[in-house]
Protein backbone atom coordinates (compact mmCIF):
# COMPACT_ATOMS: atom_id res chain seq x y z
CA UNK A 1 0.00 0.00 0.00
CA UNK A 2 1.37 3.53 -1.22
CA UNK A 3 2.85 5.56 1.80
CA UNK A 4 0.18 8.50 0.62
CA UNK A 5 -2.78 6.03 2.10
CA UNK A 6 -1.62 6.44 5.46
CA UNK A 7 -3.06 8.31 7.86
CA UNK A 8 -2.69 9.35 12.19
CA UNK A 9 -4.32 8.35 14.70
CA UNK A 10 -4.84 9.08 18.44
CA UNK A 11 -3.17 6.01 19.96
CA UNK A 12 -6.75 4.60 21.39
CA UNK A 13 -7.28 3.24 17.94
CA UNK A 14 -5.68 0.13 18.07
CA UNK A 15 -7.03 -3.12 16.08
CA UNK A 16 -9.84 -3.79 18.74
CA UNK A 17 -11.52 -0.55 19.22
CA UNK A 18 -11.47 -0.34 15.75
CA UNK A 19 -13.19 -3.50 14.98
CA UNK A 20 -15.18 -2.14 18.18
CA UNK A 21 -16.10 1.04 16.43
CA UNK A 22 -17.31 0.01 13.03
CA UNK A 23 -20.23 -2.45 14.18
CA UNK A 24 -21.77 1.09 15.35
CA UNK A 25 -21.39 2.91 12.54
CA UNK A 26 -24.23 3.31 9.82
CA UNK A 27 -20.76 4.39 7.28
CA UNK A 28 -17.19 2.51 6.99
CA UNK A 29 -14.73 2.78 10.14
CA UNK A 30 -12.31 3.94 7.71
CA UNK A 31 -13.97 7.30 6.75
CA UNK A 32 -14.63 7.90 10.62
CA UNK A 33 -10.76 7.58 10.97
CA UNK A 34 -10.20 10.41 8.26
CA UNK A 35 -12.21 12.77 10.65
CA UNK A 36 -10.04 11.90 13.70
CA UNK A 37 -6.89 11.88 11.23
CA UNK A 38 -7.72 15.59 10.32
CA UNK A 39 -8.20 16.74 14.13
CA UNK A 40 -5.05 14.88 14.87
CA UNK A 41 -3.06 17.17 12.03
CA UNK A 42 -5.06 19.89 13.29
CA UNK A 43 -3.82 19.10 17.13
CA UNK A 44 -0.08 18.67 15.60
CA UNK A 45 -0.08 22.07 13.94
CA UNK A 46 -1.39 23.97 16.55
CA UNK A 47 0.84 22.60 19.17
CA UNK A 48 4.30 23.34 16.95
CA UNK A 49 2.88 26.64 16.36
CA UNK A 50 2.60 27.25 20.68
CA UNK A 51 6.50 25.47 20.59
CA UNK A 52 4.43 22.63 22.59
CA UNK A 53 5.87 19.37 22.36
CA UNK A 54 3.18 17.09 21.52
CA UNK A 55 4.84 13.91 22.93
CA UNK A 56 5.19 15.21 26.05
CA UNK A 57 1.61 17.14 26.28
CA UNK A 58 -0.55 15.02 24.27
CA UNK A 59 -2.25 18.33 23.97
CA UNK A 60 -6.12 18.33 22.74
CA UNK A 61 -7.76 21.19 20.99
CA UNK A 62 -11.02 22.28 20.01
CA UNK A 63 -11.32 23.02 16.31
CA UNK A 64 -14.03 24.36 14.11
CA UNK A 65 -14.47 22.49 10.93
CA UNK A 66 -15.85 23.81 7.55
CA UNK A 67 -18.77 22.18 6.98
CA UNK A 68 -18.08 20.58 3.48
CA UNK A 69 -15.46 18.56 5.07
CA UNK A 70 -17.67 16.94 7.93
CA UNK A 71 -20.18 16.17 4.90
CA UNK A 72 -17.07 14.67 2.55
CA UNK A 73 -15.53 12.60 5.80
CA UNK A 74 -18.69 11.59 7.54
CA UNK A 75 -21.34 11.29 4.47
CA UNK A 76 -23.73 13.78 3.60
CA UNK A 77 -26.69 12.11 4.76
CA UNK A 78 -25.43 10.25 8.03
CA UNK A 79 -22.75 12.36 9.56
CA UNK A 80 -25.60 13.74 12.28
CA UNK A 81 -25.93 10.48 13.17
CA UNK A 82 -22.13 9.26 13.21
CA UNK A 83 -21.32 12.60 15.11
CA UNK A 84 -23.99 11.08 18.01
CA UNK A 85 -22.66 7.92 17.63
CA UNK A 86 -19.05 9.29 18.82
CA UNK A 87 -20.77 11.68 21.57
CA UNK A 88 -22.13 8.16 22.96
CA UNK A 89 -19.44 6.26 23.03
CA UNK A 90 -17.22 9.37 24.62
CA UNK A 91 -14.90 9.04 21.30
CA UNK A 92 -15.59 12.92 20.64
CA UNK A 93 -16.15 16.50 22.54
CA UNK A 94 -18.47 18.70 20.99
CA UNK A 95 -19.15 21.96 21.88
CA UNK A 96 -22.30 23.21 19.77
CA UNK A 97 -22.04 27.14 20.93
CA UNK A 98 -20.64 28.52 17.51
CA UNK A 99 -23.09 27.25 15.28
CA UNK A 100 -26.56 27.95 17.85
CA UNK A 101 -24.53 31.39 19.22
CA UNK A 102 -25.15 30.98 22.99
CA UNK A 103 -21.67 31.50 23.71
CA UNK A 104 -20.26 35.16 24.72
CA UNK A 105 -17.59 36.57 22.40
CA UNK A 106 -18.77 33.65 19.89
CA UNK A 107 -19.11 35.59 16.07
CA UNK A 108 -21.24 33.37 13.70
CA UNK A 109 -18.91 32.72 10.47
CA UNK A 110 -20.96 31.26 6.87
CA UNK A 111 -19.87 27.87 6.10
CA UNK A 112 -18.49 26.47 9.41
CA UNK A 113 -19.94 24.31 12.08
CA UNK A 114 -19.25 23.65 16.15
CA UNK A 115 -15.94 23.13 17.18
CA UNK A 116 -14.67 19.31 17.84
CA UNK A 117 -11.84 18.18 20.07
CA UNK A 118 -10.58 14.77 20.30
CA UNK A 119 -11.03 13.38 24.05
CA UNK A 120 -7.74 13.66 26.39
CA UNK A 121 -7.42 10.14 27.03
CA UNK A 122 -7.42 8.94 24.00
CA UNK A 123 -4.19 10.93 23.56
CA UNK A 124 -3.04 10.81 27.36
CA UNK A 125 0.36 8.83 28.59
CA UNK A 126 -0.71 5.00 29.14
CA UNK A 127 -0.05 4.64 25.63
CA UNK A 128 3.71 4.05 24.60
CA UNK A 129 3.19 6.49 21.68
CA UNK A 130 1.51 9.90 21.22
CA UNK A 131 0.34 8.93 17.89
CA UNK A 132 -0.34 5.67 15.61
CA UNK A 133 -0.04 4.85 11.80
CA UNK A 134 -2.36 3.76 10.19
CA UNK A 135 -2.86 2.22 6.47
CA UNK A 136 -6.10 2.60 4.79
CA UNK A 137 -7.31 -0.33 2.69
CA UNK A 138 -10.29 0.48 1.41
CA UNK A 139 -10.89 2.29 -2.44
CA UNK A 140 -13.98 4.59 -0.51
CA UNK A 141 -11.46 5.35 2.26
CA UNK A 142 -9.11 6.11 -0.07
CA UNK A 143 -11.21 8.61 -2.62
CA UNK A 144 -12.78 10.08 0.53
CA UNK A 145 -8.69 11.41 1.38
CA UNK A 146 -7.73 12.57 -2.18
CA UNK A 147 -11.05 14.04 -2.12
CA UNK A 148 -10.48 15.58 0.84
CA UNK A 149 -7.08 16.90 -0.23
CA UNK A 150 -8.34 18.20 -2.90
CA UNK A 151 -10.79 19.99 -1.11
CA UNK A 152 -7.89 21.28 1.42
CA UNK A 153 -5.77 23.05 -1.05
CA UNK A 154 -8.74 24.73 -2.51
CA UNK A 155 -9.40 26.30 0.65
CA UNK A 156 -6.31 27.22 1.46
CA UNK A 157 -5.22 29.17 -1.83
CA UNK A 158 -8.42 30.59 -1.27
CA UNK A 159 -7.43 32.52 1.64
CA UNK A 160 -4.16 33.48 0.23
CA UNK A 161 -5.19 37.49 -0.55
CA UNK A 162 -2.35 39.05 -1.86
CA UNK A 163 -1.13 40.71 -5.09
CA UNK A 164 -0.80 38.43 -8.05
CA UNK A 165 2.98 39.19 -8.49
CA UNK A 166 3.60 38.07 -4.76
CA UNK A 167 1.46 35.73 -5.03
CA UNK A 168 3.24 33.79 -8.05
CA UNK A 169 6.25 34.20 -6.32
CA UNK A 170 5.55 32.64 -3.05
CA UNK A 171 3.64 30.10 -4.46
CA UNK A 172 6.43 28.83 -7.21
CA UNK A 173 9.46 29.12 -4.15
CA UNK A 174 7.50 26.66 -1.81
CA UNK A 175 6.91 24.73 -4.88
CA UNK A 176 10.66 24.38 -5.29
CA UNK A 177 12.42 23.76 -2.53
CA UNK A 178 13.65 20.72 -1.23
CA UNK A 179 12.01 18.56 1.34
CA UNK A 180 14.87 16.65 2.99
CA UNK A 181 14.30 18.76 6.35
CA UNK A 182 10.88 18.72 6.32
CA UNK A 183 9.29 17.05 9.29
CA UNK A 184 5.86 14.95 8.49
CA UNK A 185 3.72 17.43 9.41
CA UNK A 186 5.86 19.97 7.30
CA UNK A 187 5.39 17.28 4.01
CA UNK A 188 2.18 17.51 5.07
CA UNK A 189 1.65 21.48 4.60
CA UNK A 190 3.93 21.51 1.69
CA UNK A 191 1.47 19.30 -0.14
CA UNK A 192 -1.99 20.79 1.00
CA UNK A 193 0.10 24.40 0.39
CA UNK A 194 0.33 27.31 2.36
CA UNK A 195 -2.73 29.45 3.55
CA UNK A 196 -3.32 33.35 4.74
CA UNK A 197 -4.83 33.75 8.45
CA UNK A 198 -7.91 36.29 8.52
CA UNK A 199 -6.37 37.96 11.71
CA UNK A 200 -2.73 39.19 11.04
CA UNK A 201 -2.80 38.17 7.71
CA UNK A 202 -0.12 35.94 8.25
CA UNK A 203 1.24 33.66 5.54
CA UNK A 204 1.73 29.85 6.68
CA UNK A 205 3.34 27.35 5.01
CA UNK A 206 5.34 24.20 5.12
CA UNK A 207 8.69 26.34 6.57
CA UNK A 208 6.52 28.43 9.39
CA UNK A 209 7.30 25.99 11.83
CA UNK A 210 10.61 24.67 11.05
CA UNK A 211 13.15 24.59 13.78
CA UNK A 212 16.17 27.32 13.26
CA UNK A 213 18.45 24.41 13.43
CA UNK A 214 16.99 22.89 10.44
CA UNK A 215 16.98 25.96 8.43
CA UNK A 216 20.34 25.43 6.71
CA UNK A 217 19.05 22.20 5.02
CA UNK A 218 16.62 24.10 2.64
CA UNK A 219 17.60 24.80 -0.51
CA UNK A 220 15.69 25.26 -3.59
CA UNK A 221 15.41 22.18 -6.54
CA UNK A 222 18.70 22.03 -8.58
CA UNK A 223 20.51 24.45 -6.44
CA UNK A 224 23.65 23.46 -3.65
CA UNK A 225 23.50 27.97 -3.17
CA UNK A 226 22.83 28.30 0.52
CA UNK A 227 19.93 30.93 1.56
CA UNK A 228 20.24 34.01 3.83
CA UNK A 229 17.88 35.22 6.12
CA UNK A 230 16.88 38.72 6.34
CA UNK A 231 15.08 39.46 9.54
CA UNK A 232 13.85 42.46 10.56
CA UNK A 233 14.98 43.00 14.44
CA UNK A 234 12.32 43.87 17.18
CA UNK A 235 9.88 44.30 14.06
CA UNK A 236 6.29 44.40 16.44
CA UNK A 237 7.85 47.36 17.88
CA UNK A 238 9.28 48.59 14.28
CA UNK A 239 5.58 48.85 13.12
CA UNK A 240 4.63 50.22 16.23
CA UNK A 241 6.86 53.39 16.04
CA UNK A 242 5.01 53.98 12.72
CA UNK A 243 1.74 53.47 13.48
CA UNK A 244 -0.40 56.35 11.17
CA UNK A 245 -3.47 57.09 9.37
CA UNK A 246 -2.57 56.16 6.55
CA UNK A 247 -1.32 52.76 7.73
CA UNK A 248 -4.80 52.27 9.67
CA UNK A 249 -6.13 52.92 6.22
CA UNK A 250 -4.02 50.20 4.36
CA UNK A 251 -4.78 47.21 6.82
CA UNK A 252 -8.22 48.16 8.68
CA UNK A 253 -11.85 48.96 6.94
CA UNK A 254 -12.51 52.44 7.11
CA UNK A 255 -15.39 52.26 9.95
CA UNK A 256 -12.37 50.81 11.79
CA UNK A 257 -9.68 52.84 10.88
CA UNK A 258 -11.15 55.79 11.58
CA UNK A 259 -12.02 55.03 15.42
CA UNK A 260 -8.51 54.96 15.95
CA UNK A 261 -7.20 58.22 14.26
CA UNK A 262 -7.34 60.06 17.60
CA UNK A 263 -5.47 56.81 19.65
CA UNK A 264 -2.75 57.29 16.80
CA UNK A 265 -2.44 61.27 17.13
CA UNK A 266 -2.13 61.24 21.31
CA UNK A 267 0.40 58.60 21.29
CA UNK A 268 2.83 60.51 18.37
CA UNK A 269 2.33 63.57 20.65
CA UNK A 270 3.54 61.52 23.46
CA UNK A 271 7.38 62.38 24.31
CA UNK A 272 7.88 58.77 25.78
CA UNK A 273 6.79 57.54 21.79
CA UNK A 274 9.59 59.95 20.63
CA UNK A 275 12.20 58.00 23.03
CA UNK A 276 10.89 54.74 22.08
CA UNK A 277 11.29 55.74 18.68
CA UNK A 278 14.57 56.90 18.76
CA UNK A 279 15.51 53.56 20.41
CA UNK A 280 14.09 51.38 18.24
CA UNK A 281 15.73 52.92 15.02
CA UNK A 282 18.92 53.19 16.60
CA UNK A 283 21.21 50.35 15.13
CA UNK A 284 23.21 50.60 18.77
CA UNK A 285 20.42 50.26 20.74
CA UNK A 286 17.88 47.38 21.36
CA UNK A 287 14.73 48.36 23.53
CA UNK A 288 14.46 44.58 24.40
CA UNK A 289 18.27 44.54 25.89
CA UNK A 290 17.73 47.96 27.79
CA UNK A 291 14.32 46.68 29.78
CA UNK A 292 15.93 43.47 30.11
CA UNK A 293 18.69 45.31 31.88
CA UNK A 294 16.36 47.20 34.33
CA UNK A 295 15.02 43.72 35.32
CA UNK A 296 17.75 41.70 35.81
CA UNK A 297 17.10 39.68 32.77
CA UNK A 298 18.15 38.20 29.77
CA UNK A 299 16.83 39.89 26.34
CA UNK A 300 14.38 36.87 25.63
CA UNK A 301 12.82 36.87 28.68
CA UNK A 302 12.38 40.97 28.61
CA UNK A 303 10.88 40.61 24.82
CA UNK A 304 8.08 38.08 25.93
CA UNK A 305 7.19 40.64 29.07
CA UNK A 306 7.05 43.39 26.19
CA UNK A 307 4.74 41.65 24.11
CA UNK A 308 2.67 40.90 26.96
CA UNK A 309 1.97 44.63 28.43
CA UNK A 310 1.46 45.44 25.01
CA UNK A 311 -0.62 42.64 23.42
CA UNK A 312 -1.62 41.22 26.60
CA UNK A 313 -5.28 42.09 28.93
CA UNK A 314 -4.40 45.54 30.72
CA UNK A 315 -6.32 43.72 33.65
CA UNK A 316 -3.01 41.39 33.77
CA UNK A 317 -1.34 41.39 37.42
CA UNK A 318 2.20 42.96 36.67
CA UNK A 319 2.93 45.50 39.05
CA UNK A 320 7.10 45.24 38.81
CA UNK A 321 7.11 44.86 35.41
CA UNK A 322 4.87 47.60 34.67
CA UNK A 323 6.45 50.08 37.02
CA UNK A 324 10.24 49.19 35.57
CA UNK A 325 8.70 49.75 32.22
CA UNK A 326 7.01 52.98 33.12
CA UNK A 327 10.20 54.28 34.71
CA UNK A 328 12.04 53.86 31.15
CA UNK A 329 9.12 55.24 29.22
CA UNK A 330 6.47 57.36 31.33
CA UNK A 331 3.01 56.91 30.32
CA UNK A 332 4.18 55.16 26.88
CA UNK A 333 1.62 51.92 28.29
CA UNK A 334 -1.30 54.12 29.22
CA UNK A 335 -0.97 55.21 25.55
CA UNK A 336 -1.22 51.86 24.05
CA UNK A 337 -3.64 50.35 26.32
CA UNK A 338 -6.47 52.97 24.87
CA UNK A 339 -6.15 50.77 21.53
CA UNK A 340 -7.42 47.71 23.77
CA UNK A 341 -10.63 49.70 24.35
CA UNK A 342 -12.46 50.01 21.19
CA UNK A 343 -14.64 47.31 19.21
CA UNK A 344 -12.98 47.01 15.93
CA UNK A 345 -15.62 45.34 13.91
CA UNK A 346 -12.69 43.33 11.39
CA UNK A 347 -11.53 41.56 15.11
CA UNK A 348 -13.28 38.60 16.38
CA UNK A 349 -10.69 38.45 19.07
CA UNK A 350 -10.54 39.93 22.24
CA UNK A 351 -10.68 44.17 22.39
CA UNK A 352 -7.16 44.21 24.32
CA UNK A 353 -5.78 41.79 20.69
CA UNK A 354 -6.76 45.38 18.73
CA UNK A 355 -2.93 46.04 18.20
CA UNK A 356 -1.77 42.76 17.62
CA UNK A 357 -3.81 42.48 14.43
CA UNK A 358 -2.60 46.08 13.36
CA UNK A 359 1.05 45.70 14.04
CA UNK A 360 0.99 41.74 12.24
CA UNK A 361 -1.23 43.05 9.23
CA UNK A 362 1.34 46.10 9.05
CA UNK A 363 4.30 43.49 8.79
CA UNK A 364 2.19 41.01 6.31
CA UNK A 365 2.17 43.89 3.73
CA UNK A 366 5.61 45.25 3.99
CA UNK A 367 6.90 41.69 4.20
CA UNK A 368 4.71 39.95 1.53
CA UNK A 369 3.56 42.43 -0.46
CA UNK A 370 5.52 45.24 -1.24
CA UNK A 371 9.31 44.09 -0.58
CA UNK A 372 8.50 40.84 -2.84
CA UNK A 373 6.90 42.55 -5.45
CA UNK A 374 9.95 45.26 -5.51
CA UNK A 375 12.16 42.61 -5.46
CA UNK A 376 10.14 40.69 -8.37
CA UNK A 377 10.55 43.44 -10.39
CA UNK A 378 14.51 43.50 -10.05
CA UNK A 379 14.38 39.75 -11.15
CA UNK A 380 14.63 37.87 -7.75
CA UNK A 381 11.92 35.25 -8.18
CA UNK A 382 13.21 32.61 -5.64
CA UNK A 383 12.06 34.35 -2.01
CA UNK A 384 10.91 32.68 0.78
CA UNK A 385 9.08 33.79 3.98
CA UNK A 386 8.35 33.06 7.46
CA UNK A 387 6.49 36.45 9.02
CA UNK A 388 8.92 39.23 10.02
CA UNK A 389 11.76 37.55 7.53
CA UNK A 390 12.53 36.50 3.96
CA UNK A 391 14.88 34.27 2.81
CA UNK A 392 17.28 34.41 -0.43
CA UNK A 393 19.84 32.64 -2.57
CA UNK A 394 23.28 34.34 -1.71
CA UNK A 395 23.62 35.28 -4.96
CA UNK A 396 20.54 37.27 -4.69
CA UNK A 397 21.54 38.80 -1.48
CA UNK A 398 23.69 41.75 -2.48
CA UNK A 399 21.01 43.20 -4.35
CA UNK A 400 18.40 42.03 -2.55
CA UNK A 401 19.52 44.07 1.00
CA UNK A 402 19.29 47.77 -0.75
CA UNK A 403 15.39 46.48 -2.68
CA UNK A 404 14.08 46.09 1.36
CA UNK A 405 15.99 49.58 2.47
CA UNK A 406 14.88 51.63 -0.54
CA UNK A 407 10.93 49.51 0.05
CA UNK A 408 11.11 50.82 3.96
CA UNK A 409 12.06 54.09 3.76
CA UNK A 410 9.68 54.26 0.82
CA UNK A 411 6.47 52.88 2.82
CA UNK A 412 7.65 54.30 6.27
CA UNK A 413 10.37 56.89 5.97
CA UNK A 414 12.43 55.01 7.93
CA UNK A 415 14.14 51.86 8.20
CA UNK A 416 14.24 49.20 10.68
CA UNK A 417 17.32 46.92 11.52
CA UNK A 418 18.02 44.11 9.25
CA UNK A 419 19.96 41.29 10.52
CA UNK A 420 20.95 39.01 8.04
CA UNK A 421 22.12 35.21 8.39
CA UNK A 422 23.88 32.71 5.70
CA UNK A 423 22.75 29.11 6.36
CA UNK A 424 25.77 27.26 5.13
CA UNK A 425 24.94 23.56 4.66
CA UNK A 426 26.92 21.63 7.55
CA UNK A 427 28.69 19.25 5.98
CA UNK A 428 28.99 15.25 7.38
CA UNK A 429 31.66 14.60 9.34
CA UNK A 430 34.58 12.61 7.44
CA UNK A 431 35.66 10.79 10.90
Amino acid sequence: MKSSNQIILPPYFETDQIKSLAKKLPIPVEKVLLFYSYLMLRNLSKAKRNEVSYKESRVSYAFQIHSEFIKLMLSRDKYTKVIQILKEQNLLKVDPSYSTGNKEGIIKKPGFTKKYQIPEYLLDHRYTKSKIHYTLTTRKAITTKEKMMAAIIKYKKSTIRLSPIAKKVLLNSLENIETQALTSLGRFQKTSGPSMDRYGNRFHSCLTNLKKGLRSEVNFKGSKEPLVEFDIKTSQMYFFINLSHEWLDAVLPSYDAIKLYTLVDELQKSHSYQQFKNIILDRDQDVYERYGKSLGIIRDDAKTIIFKLFFGSEHIKMEKETQHFEKLFPGLLKEVNKFKTVRLEDNHKKMYSNLALILQRMESKMVLDYIIEDAAEQGITQILTIHDSWFVKQSDAVLFAPITEQGFFYQMGNIPKINQIIYTKKEPSSN
